[in-house]
């Protein structure tokens, strides 16, 4: 969770230097979908159930056409019938492209590189396995927002994935996922 404080200092103080105007702050959450085709833990694939996100962004938009900025995002998934999950803070550089609907809806597309902390949860059942590992990742997001007088609402799908299984405890463990997410931007 280290990485989580860090992260929301780091978003945070990417703000103060900029010009008002031309810097947007948003706050999300929703869930993270469930996964049948799974997530490797040691070499088996085992069905993920259903979870929460959680997330904060700060975005800057110095080039007419593309919006740049940085996004911190939790999830917390458990293995489809079992009490053992896994859990991730994520920090991502992003880069998105926004794109008129209508004179009050805005879509866009967005890609992201970063960090992804991946910690198995082992929880009562598994204890001794519990830890985390830090690994490379990225994330693709698709989103529309509505424009609302002093800010907007948005809803957005986000894929976000581990380039590597994380290494925790001896044992490979996989992440990805997918989330449907609802927010505030200001």
């Amino acid at each position: 969770m280290k990485i989580l404080g860090l992260s929301i200092a780091a978003v945070c103080l990417a703000g103060t230097g900029a010009n008002a105007q031309n810097i947007s702050y948003e706050i999300y959450g929703g869930v993270a979908l469930e996964d049948s085709s799974g997530l490797n833990y040691g070499g088996t694939n085992f069905a993920m159930d259903h979870g929460s996100t959680f997330g904060v962004g700060a975005y800057l938009d110095p080039i007419r056409g593309f919006e740049f900025g940085l996004d911190i995002m939790v999830t917390d998934r458990r293995y489809d019938g079992f009490v053992s999950g896994v859990e991730t803070a994520s920090l991502m550089v992003n880069a998105r492209y926004p794109f008129a609907i209508s004179s009050t809806i805005e879509g866009y597309v967005g890609l992201g590189l970063g960090v992804v902390d991946v910690k198995y949860d082992g929880n009562t059942a598994f204890p001794a396995f519990s830890g985390s590992d830090a690994v490379a990742g990225g994330q693709i997001s698709l989103g529309a927002s509505y424009a609302l007088p002093r800010g907007q609402i948005f809803t957005e799908l986000k894929y976000q994935e581990a380039f590597k299984d994380a290494t925790i405890v001896g044992a490979d463990v996989g992440y990805n996922s997918t989330s449907f997410l609802v927010g505030y931007r200001f």
